[in-house]
């Protein structure tokens, strides 16, 4: 009986023995499982800050767990249109443009084959010419390509003009390889005072771009009426004409050389062109269209160059082989084009100028 009496009593306390080691167990558990989870948050927070815009994939992973990483909003597509920004009182920023702007599709663009062969014209083209013209050297707004010189590239916006973020982007893009192209090219000739600023102002104008005739040459049939009235309009968005907004930029800004570049939006399926001083008085300016980001930044240097002073050598009837790949006669990418002597010469890079087969101003 005593025995019976022990087993009623000792099974069921040995049963409680090992619930309450049990509950004992689950109640433990938590505590470690806190510290897990606080670790893993932990970690999961210190991996995504660290790894944030890092992550091809855009996720960041830990313990195993997927989490969606957040991503920039999209840029603008190409096609977006870019609304100018009302003039400031004190003008344009006159700031450089952000060398951050040559980027990878700007290095593309400085490379590749050229897009004309370097051979003279035909026989009865009307361009062709039998001298090397020295009227425009050491003239006018831009008279040398040395010391501190701002190229300041207008950008004219209207109801008949209107820019995108592409051509916007491609612009300054343009005017960096342009940059980029002189820089190398002066250290050639030694000259180390070069202190080449662009800037680009965006200025909402009221001009009313007319149709543009092209000749059979894709050059624009009298166009002087035409940049005549855009430099009108962009000086009423000014506020001031352009004559003195150069006068300011070398009085106050200590500029010694200012040349302008007109850009206009537009597909014309014209040739740049540049209106070099005596032309307009003594401004020195050259007008720019939409183009390939290539053949943009070759444009803006020829161009360039002829504002401080330099001629064609592309329609010489006399071909001189030392004028071999100057960006003056061959259409190609900057990287391959130079500044030969006799266009470093006109834009002062050289004090005498070279020997060549074709007569010039400086026989």
């Amino acid at each position: 009986m005593l025995i019976t009496l022990a087993l009623l009593v000792g099974v069921p306390l040995f049963l409680l023995l090992i619930l309450v080691g049990a509950v004992a167990s689950q109640t433990s558990t938590p505590t470690g499982t806190q510290t897990q989870t606080s670790t893993q948050t932990q970690t999961s927070t210190q991996t995504q800050t660290s790894t944030q815009g890092q992550t091809s994939a855009g996720t960041s992973e830990s313990s195993g767990t997927a989490t969606p990483a957040a991503t920039a909003p999209p840029g603008p597509d190409d096609s977006t249109p870019v609304t100018p920004p009302p003039i400031a009182s004190g003008g344009p920023s006159r700031a450089a443009i952000d060398s951050r702007q040559l980027d990878r599709q700007s290095q593309r663009a400085w490379s590749g084959q050229c897009w004309d062969p370097d051979q003279p014209m035909d026989s009865d083209n009307p361009e062709r010419r039998n001298h090397y013209d020295l009227a425009t050297m050491n003239a006018g707004s831009a008279k040398r390509l040395r010391g501190k010189v701002a190229v300041v590239h207008l950008l004219l916006a209207s109801k008949s003009l209107t820019w995108t973020f592409g051509t916007r982007t491609d612009a300054d893009r343009g005017a960096l390889l342009a940059a980029r192209f002189f820089s190398e090219q002066a250290k050639r000739y030694s000259v180390t005072d070069l202190e080449y600023t662009p800037m680009a102002w965006l200025l909402p104008t009221t001009f009313k771009l007319k149709e543009l005739k092209i000749d059979d040459s894709s050059r624009l049939e009298d166009p002087r009426a035409m940049v005549k009235s855009a430099l009108k309009a962009a000086e009423a968005t000014l506020g001031e004409t352009l004559s003195k907004i150069t006068k300011s930029l070398k009085q106050e800004d200590g500029y010694a050389e200012v040349a302008f570049m007109l850009h206009l939006p537009v597909d014309s399926g014209a040739r740049e062109f540049a209106y070099p001083s005596p032309y307009l008085g003594q401004l020195d300016v050259a007008v720019m269209f939409n183009e390939e980001l290539g053949q943009l930044g070759y444009s803006t240097a020829h161009e360039l160059c002829h504002l401080f002073g330099a001629d064609d050598l592309y329609n010489l009837t006399r071909y001189d082989e030392e004028d071999a790949g100057d960006v003056m006669r061959i259409n190609c990418p900057l990287s391959e084009v130079s500044v030969r002597d006799m266009t470093a010469y006109t834009m002062g890079w050289l004090d005498r100028p070279p020997r060549r087969r074709y007569k010039s101003s400086a026989d």
